[in-house]
């Protein structure tokens, strides 16, 4: 299990994802999130699950994600990401 912040615009999207990412010398990236669901949830934080699928020319992946979201001074964030293989 990895943990870290997540850093991507894409987090706090409720319904599946699909952008497409240009990155600069690198060839198209596309990410997926469907299947989201609720495992917790409390009155200051809950953890929702869903999938997410990357794909690049060099490299494909499907991994579900934990997402930790945690009610801080009035505002939703992010507190933890949990990659489950």
């Amino acid at each position: 299990i990895g943990v870290r912040n997540c850093l991507s615009p894409f987090c706090g999207q409720q319904n599946k994802v699909s952008p497409i990412i240009k990155i600069k010398n690198k060839d198209k990236i596309v990410i997926n999130l469907s299947n989201f669901k609720e495992i917790f949830s409390s009155s200051h934080s809950f953890l929702v699950a869903f999938t997410q699928s990357y794909e690049s020319s060099k490299f494909k992946d499907t991994v579900i994600k934990h997402l930790l979201i945690t009610k801080i001074n009035n505002e939703l964030k992010i507190s933890g990401e949990f990659v489950i293989r």
